[in-house]
């Protein structure tokens, strides 16, 4: 029998691998596994370089104006420059005179003069400024209510004397008044001043006051008479005028406010011609027989408008009946004329006037281009208007043909009393 099997001895050491054998065909793919899941995203990449600009585009319209700003404050006027050194003043001509005192006596009521022999002759220039003061006493005032004028005056040649009648040219007045009811004497203080101009340098000229009053027993006293007079010119030389001080900065310019919108402009207007007027004012009886009214000489191609007033007076009603009155253009221009009642102005009327159907005046009848028949009186029936008299205004329209005169010859119905061409205005 088999001795039992010993230990196993030590594994000895693997031997080299040997060549490869050749690979074998490869097998069938196996089908497809399931997909797994999507893995984390990875991190953005760097951005690429930018592309190049491309052209501009067209411009586009400009848009509308925004409103204007409000203007801004005005800067501060510069200071003003120094002022010029004047030249020096020459004398001024002048004259003073102490003249007492004067007694002017009964009646006032004719202008009397002061007789103060004040005298002045201009030198340099032909105005000057006098001034007469003094204390004028009043006495004997028997009508406390009269007014007192005072006047001063000149003239050439020799001064009036005290009292004489009046004489020279006035330039002034001043009145004195009695302030106390039923005083026969009263006193006031007087400064009379006056410029006259346009006197002769080198003529001697006499310088007075005259008094005059309604009452004839007043008289007046006059003390403390002075005249003051200087020549309104006779200055030295201008001096030169100063240099200008430097003109100040202009402020800012404040923002310009909107412009309002401009209004349609009107139609320009026809030129006007130029008119020229003509009237009688004296009123002219018209008669039976016939008035003829001289008007005016005419040039063809004229247009004549003629308003007149013509007033009829009966002194009764006159019903439906017809009393005529007739205006015939005469005269040697040749016309067309048309005629119109512009207003019955006025009406005396007696009985009723019903319905307002009735009239104080009416064109009867127009021939050819000359003659018109104006009836004064003109009503429906009795029962609605009676009247005496009336007052119409009537136009005439006259177009003139051939240069000549034209005269207006009226006639009335002997049936009415009294007919007046009241007044007449013609213009062309």
């Amino acid at each position: 029998p088999a001795g039992a099997t010993g230990a196993s001895g030590a594994q000895g050491p693997i031997g080299l691998t040997g060549p490869a054998g050749a690979t074998g065909a490869t097998g069938a793919q196996g089908p497809i596994g399931l997909t797994g899941p999507a893995g984390v995203t990875g991190a953005t990449g760097a951005q690429g370089p930018i592309g190049l600009t491309g052209p501009a585009g067209a411009t586009g319209a400009t848009g509308a104006q925004g409103p204007i700003g409000l203007t801004g404050a005005t800067g501060a006027t510069g200071p003003q420059g120094p002022i010029g050194v004047s030249a020096s003043i020459g004398n001024i001509p002048s004259s003073f005179q102490d003249l007492g005192q004067i007694n002017v006596n009964s009646p006032l009521n004719v202008t009397k003069m002061f007789g103060v022999n004040y005298t002045y002759t201009p030198t340099v220039v032909n105005k000057l400024s006098l001034t007469f003061t003094l204390l004028a006493s009043i006495a004997n005032d028997f009508s406390p209510n009269d007014n007192f004028n005072i006047e001063l005056r000149y003239g050439t040649g020799t001064p009036p004397s005290n009292g004489s009648t009046v004489a020279g040219t006035v330039v002034t007045n001043q009145m004195m008044r009695n302030p106390v009811p039923n005083s026969q004497s009263f006193t006031e203080n007087l400064a009379i001043n006056a410029i006259i101009s346009s006197l002769s340098i080198g003529t001697s000229y006499w310088f007075d006051l005259s008094i005059t009053s309604p009452d004839p027993t007043a008289s007046l006293f006059a003390q403390d008479i002075t005249a003051s007079l200087f020549e309104l010119a006779g200055a030295g030389a201008t001096g030169a005028m100063g240099a200008q001080g430097p003109i100040g900065l202009t402020g800012p310019a404040g923002v310009t406010g909107a412009t309002g919108a401009q209004g349609p402009i009107g139609l320009t207007g026809a030129n006007g011609g130029l008119s020229n007027f003509g009237s009688i004012t004296t009123p002219t009886t018209i008669t039976s027989a016939g008035t003829n009214v001289n008007l005016l000489t005419v040039t063809a191609g004229q247009i004549i408008t003629v308003k007149m007033y013509v007033k009829a007076k009966s002194n009764n009603a006159f019903s439906n009946t017809v009393f005529p009155i007739t205006c015939e253009i005469l005269g040697s221009a040749n016309t067309t004329s048309t005629w119109m009642i512009d207003n019955e102005i006025y009406t005396d009327a007696t009985g009723s006037q019903n319905n307002h159907t009735y009239r104080t005046c009416k064109i009867v009848n127009i021939t050819g281009n000359s003659l018109m028949t104006y009836q004064p009186f003109y009503y429906v029936n009795t029962n609605e208007f009676d009247s005496d008299s009336s007052l119409c205004q009537l136009t005439l329209y006259i177009k003139v043909l051939t240069s000549g005169t034209i005269d207006l010859f009226f006639k009335k119905n002997a049936s009415i009393p009294t007919v007046t061409l009241d007044g007449l205005v013609y213009s062309y």
